[in-house]
């Protein structure tokens, strides 16, 4: 069943604060007495935090489903595993479909832009708010796996290890070419923004696919 975290500020890498901050999240096991008997598992660019299961709301099982539950490879019955939706998706977590507390309004091309150091950041607050300590590995796929490179930089100590699938520790062209996409992207949306046509960059943002995101996030190590 999907959850939220919500702090009230988060302060990113590019100087910019957040006014809030709600990151959506699964959790499967039981979180062990000291705290360090960990998972956390990152998704995909355009996936999301349901990570095994099902939700009486969505018939669709997880899409790491095969992989975690008990019994299986990631063993709940031993493992509390954590799948947080990152910072800027289009998935629960706060991004440019967000109301700004600020305004009242979507942040749509406002929003601003986020790095991976900013993503882990957020997912480091959402365990520490659950009593984590320490933990045993960070998974996750493809862009969960930048995640989990980002992780192992960022705070080498709090982790035993990371598990990057079909991923690498830096791109062979193919994100650049993405992010290009993206800025170009978000240039037009604030360049609509400022157009004499009120609105039209809003409702374009509120029109977007729940899978998109129309937001830069830098690869940092």
């Amino acid at each position: 069943m999907s959850r939220s975290f919500t702090v009230p500020t988060f302060k990113l890498e590019s100087g910019q604060a957040l006014p809030e901050l709600t990151l959506a999240y699964e959790t499967y096991g039981r979180l062990g007495s000291d705290g360090r008997n960990v998972i956390l598992v990152t998704h995909g660019f355009t996936g999301n935090h349901r990570a095994a299961g099902k939700d009486p709301a969505d018939p669709t099982a997880g899409w790491w489903d095969g992989l975690i539950g008990p019994g299986k490879a990631i063993d709940t019955d031993r493992y509390f595993v954590v799948s947080s939706n990152m910072l800027g998706s289009s998935f629960g977590s706060t991004g440019p479909a967000s109301v700004n507390p600020g305004t009242g309004k979507p942040y749509g091309p406002d929003f601003p832009d986020i790095t991976l150091r900013d993503i882990i950041g957020a997912q480091k607050l959402l365990l520490d708010s659950l009593g984590v300590r320490h933990l045993v590995a960070v998974a996750g796929p493809s862009y969960g796996g930048y995640q989990a490179f980002q992780w192992a930089v960022t705070y080498p100590t709090f982790m035993r290890g990371i598990v990057p699938v079909v991923s690498a520790p830096k791109g062979s062209g193919g994100d650049a070419a993405v992010k290009t996409l993206q800025d170009a992207t978000a240039r037009t949306r604030r360049s609509r923004a400022r157009s004499p046509t009120p609105g039209s960059a809003r409702r374009a943002c509120d029109r977007s696919p729940r899978s998109g995101r129309g937001v830069s996030i830098p690869t940092r190590w």
